[in-house]
């Protein structure tokens, strides 16, 4: 089996041709495709070929799911390689199953290039990765920043294996659970003083600095322009709602370069809390979407307010 030496060598299970072209005409120059049309081609594969990104077909299966993502994860090597899922399913219990399964993210049909891209960039970002894959995570740049809507947050699974795992095992245990939706202020503002690229060296020095206020366990998520998502498992409302005082309270002195100059900037937080937990790892699907639903209204007040904190009216449940 000839590999690359400089690309990264992705493994695809498709049968369907337009699929196939699909992933042959937006990985030309980026990626080794190598591709297979059955479970057992793909298995011996795997095992033989150094491999950098797994995609596999739903459709194209010819073995349950779980059968085959374990025999990935068994092989010597392979514990970790991302595998992405192709589907049209969005269901949550499907989601939550295929997660369970050992599959890393997915993508939703129909395929979108824009989107594939941003979903391998947040997958080479959140898993260690070899000097092949971080060479060419420059190139797999998502669209100038657009706002999702957070109703498609879940679906798309921009939280990531590790984040759901978390979730659900934080809800298992009754752990309280926060999250913060963070928004610079006067971002229209900003990116016209500043401009394409001064805003998003701005964007960067902001991420950086909100990533150096979080704990191990905590994740941050980019939502749309100047937006982020904060995840904070065993955190209560209470709790949460001092560390992001003290984040917005730093960084309103803490000066962020761009442009080569020194700016000030200051932000809104929304902050929503799980205190009530539920054993049932299902609920904790729904209540994350009512809490990304809340946070985001928190937000709003918070805006309203004037670089204020705002929490949830009430503990959720």
């Amino acid at each position: 089996m000839a590999i690359s030496p400089a690309l990264p060598n992705v493994i695809l299970l498709c049968k369907d041709p337009a699929k196939v072209a699909f992933f042959r005409k937006h990985f030309k120059d980026l990626y080794y495709l190598i591709e297979t049309e059955d479970c057992l081609s793909a298995l011996d594969l795997i095992k033989i070929t150094p491999v950098d990104l797994i995609f596999l077909d739903f459709y194209s299966l010819d073995d349950p799911l779980f059968n085959f993502c374990s025999h990935i994860r068994k092989t010597l090597g392979k514990k970790k390689v991302p595998i992405f899922l192709i589907s049209q399913i969005i269901q949550k219990s499907f989601i939550e199953e295929a997660l369970l399964a050992g599959v890393s993210d997915f993508i939703h049909e129909p395929l979108d290039v824009l989107e594939l891209y941003e979903r391998i960039s947040v997958q080479l970002h959140s898993s260690q990765t070899n000097r092949k894959i971080r060479s060419i995570t420059s190139k797999l740049k998502p669209p100038s920043p657009v706002a999702r809507n957070t109703e498609l947050f879940l679906g798309r699974t921009l939280i990531g294996d590790k984040a759901l795992r978390t979730i659900i095992e934080t809800k298992k245990k009754m752990h309280p659970l926060s999250l913060f939706m963070v928004q610079v202020d006067r971002f229209p503002q900003l990116e016209k003083e500043f401009g394409t690229k001064g805003i998003k060296e701005l964007c960067e020095n902001l991420e950086a600095f909100l990533r150096s206020h979080l704990r191990p366990h905590d994740f941050l998520l980019k939502e749309g322009p100047a937006t982020y998502l904060i995840l904070l498992p065993k955190t209560s409302q209470r709790a949460a709602k001092i560390i992001a005082e003290d984040m917005r309270k730093d960084l309103s002195e803490t000066p962020l370069k761009t442009s080569g100059e020194d700016v000030l900037m200051t932000v809104s937080i929304g902050v929503v809390s799980f205190e009530k937990e539920s054993s049932e790892s299902g609920r904790s699907f729904e209540q994350f979407e009512f809490c990304l639903e809340r946070v985001k209204n928190s937000l709003s007040q918070s805006q309203k307010g004037g670089n204020i904190i705002v929490t949830g009216e009430r503990d959720l449940v």
